[in-house]
């Protein structure tokens, strides 16, 4: 995995002051950089349910019931700055691609990622966007 793509993660702690292992924490940022179970466990050269097992085990430990939930909790925890912030690589790269008219599953091909990673990419950079024009705006309730 590039350093770009990695979030850091060492310090989060779940339920009962647990920590998370080596691997726990290779999962969570690869998880982070929208990689599917499939694209993890090749990546890490195990099975995906060992990978599903290992995110199962994470969602225990940090009190979370999806992939979304314990991607905000790590970003909080980490003080990732991600909602509102500037937009990633993969994040630009997921806009030019849809500016230039690509769809989904294409982008999820160039990008080797899933259609749902896609999607997610597309979704926080439209926050980050929405966030920056709040701001940018002058306050109209004067």
């Amino acid at each position: 995995m590039r350093t770009s793509e990695k979030t850091h993660v060492k310090g989060l702690k779940g339920a009962g002051n647990t920590t998370l292992t080596e691997a726990e924490i290779d999962i969570l940022q690869r998880v982070l950089a929208g990689r599917s179970n499939r694209e993890i466990a090749s990546e890490r050269a195990s099975s995906r349910r060992t990978v599903a097992n290992q995110i199962a085990t994470m969602f225990k430990k940090l009190g979370v019931r999806s992939r979304r939930e314990l991607a905000a909790r790590a970003r909080a925890e980490a003080g990732d700055g991600q909602r509102g912030g500037a937009l990633t690589s993969r994040e630009r790269k997921v806009l030019l691609l849809v500016s230039e008219g690509c769809a989904d599953k294409a982008i999820a091909s160039d990008l080797g990622c899933s259609t749902s990673a896609v999607g997610a990419l597309l979704t926080r950079a439209r926050r980050k966007l929405d966030s920056l024009k709040q701001k940018a705006a002058p306050d109209q309730s004067a």
